[in-house]
């Protein structure tokens, strides 16, 4: 036998030994390890972040699902109107048909365009137009009928980043030289009328966008393990740890068999001690349990910090109670429809206005106001009418002088009568004209000084007549 051969017999004799042998005398010294591997400083996070790990995260995980999808959606839930610059057109016909066209056309792929390219950075939307041609060549504008328009657009379908290829000039500043998709016949080239082209946010230029997850991907990563570690922290919690103590002079077959007494405890399990023995909780005062939702409810704010989603929107809190968004949300969501939104629906539409689908003319999209609450909208609506109503809009000149005494006492109640008296007398003086000054000088005052105890209820009969009645 060679020394190889011996030396790999004795350590599994050894092993044999203490597991069958001593393992409840030499516990816990001799308990065999895992081996662990040492990470190195910032493996957890992956410096370049795969399309396939932000679907992985957009797919399987809450809070990227909302960052992706409820912006989007919110983006087009109030809608928009488009308006002519011509004021000749009718504004409800004109507007009437963008909607249609929209409602039939664009609305689905726009907005699955949009998610896409928040996911991705990028995305496309392909137009197809009627064409009767036996072979059409995508890389060459559609064809021009009769009437100088192209022919009809037929469909408008999405197509992700994952499913492009784009080439960038060398011009300043770059712009796509040539964009492709991939089909079952290979790569397909498009000419830039059959395609509207959407990036995201980004400083880089060449052309693939920056996806919306990407400043908060990390947070991501750590929120999804602290999921996995709450999950455990409440599974310890609940099963706890329970240890058993034994007096001195326990044989190694009680301690086996008082072992396997609580191997499989359930709720109908009951134990029985001898004299000498305790059994307690190890995690029944333990703090982290209670520490784990505070450190959830960190790193959430730190993903609406950099997601600008706020975390009543990400918790979906505004779904469920009348609490209205946070205005800084309401500004976000403007911003996407000002910035970006509105050039890519512009475009979309003078391909329709190109084809004779819709009318010619410049226009112009205004969004509807993004409505945070239905009941915290109309409530405020209620409260402006009810202003309205209470105090009309009149020119104010200056600025009044109350009375210095209440206007619930009899003196407050004469000062205020007085003042108005002499407010009606100068805006009266203000209005006649300078040639007709000395007639109206002539006449009787319109307001009759008469005390406050000889004051009397208003008769229309004894007004005195105008300047045109006399």
């Amino acid at each position: 036998m060679t020394t190889t051969s011996k030396n790999s017999l004795l350590s599994r004799l050894r092993r044999v030994f203490f597991r069958d042998y001593g393992a409840s005398d030499v516990f816990p010294w001799f308990t065999p390890t895992r081996e662990r591997r040492e990470r190195g400083e910032g493996e957890l996070f992956p410096e370049a972040i795969t399309d396939g790990a932000l679907e992985a995260r957009y797919k399987r995980y809450q809070l990227a699902h909302v960052i992706i999808n409820d912006v989007a959606e919110d983006c087009f839930r109030a809608g928009f109107d488009v308006m002519p610059l011509d004021p000749n057109v009718d504004k409800e016909e004109f507007s009437s048909q963008f909607d249609k066209v929209f409602s039939h056309y664009l609305r689905q792929p726009i907005l699955k365009a949009f998610k896409c390219c928040r996911l991705y950075g990028s995305s496309s939307l392909i137009f197809f137009f009627n064409e009767q041609m036996p072979t059409i060549d995508f890389n060459q504008p559609p064809s021009v009928r009769f009437s100088g328009k192209t022919a009809e657009i037929s469909s408008v379908t999405p197509i992700k980043k994952t499913d492009l290829s784009i080439t960038m000039s060398n011009t300043i500043p770059k712009k796509i030289d040539q964009l492709s998709i991939y089909s079952g016949n290979g790569e397909v080239k498009l000419h830039p009328s059959r395609y509207v082209y959407l990036e995201n946010d980004t400083i880089d230029e060449d052309g693939l966008g920056s996806s919306s997850l990407s400043p908060v991907f990390d947070l991501l990563t750590v929120q999804k393990h602290a999921d996995w570690s709450m999950g455990q922290g409440l599974w310890r919690g609940a099963a706890g740890l329970l240890t058993l103590t034994t007096p001195a002079g326990t044989t190694s077959s009680d301690a086996r068999a008082a072992l396997d007494a609580v191997e499989n405890i359930h709720a109908k399990t009951r134990l029985v001690l001898p004299p000498g023995w305790d059994a307690k909780d190890l995690t029944a005062n333990s703090s982290t349990a209670r520490a784990l939702p505070e450190i959830y409810k960190i790193i959430v704010s730190q993903i609406a910090a950099g997601s600008r989603v706020p975390v009543s929107v990400l918790l979906g809190e505004t779904k469920t109670s009348k609490k209205p968004y946070d205005p800084n949300y309401e500004g976000f969501i403007c911003s996407l429809q000002n910035n970006f939104l509105t050039h890519i629906l512009s475009s979309c539409f003078m391909k329709f206005q190109a084809s004779g689908q819709l009318p010619d003319g410049d226009f112009k999209i205004i969004w509807r106001r993004f409505m945070s609450d239905p009941y915290e909208e109309a409530k405020r609506e209620y409260m402006e009418a009810v202003a309205r109503r209470m105090s009309p809009p009149t020119e104010v000149k200056e600025q009044k002088v109350f009375p210095a005494e209440p206007i619930y006492t009899p003196e407050g109640i004469i000062s205020v009568i007085e003042q108005g008296k002499k407010e009606e007398r100068e805006e009266a003086e203000e209005e006649t004209p300078e040639a007709t000054s000395e007639e109206t000088s002539e006449t009787e005052p319109a307001y009759e000084e008469v005390p406050f105890e000889q004051s009397k209820l208003y008769n229309p009969s004894e007004e005195t007549p105008t300047e045109g009645e006399t």
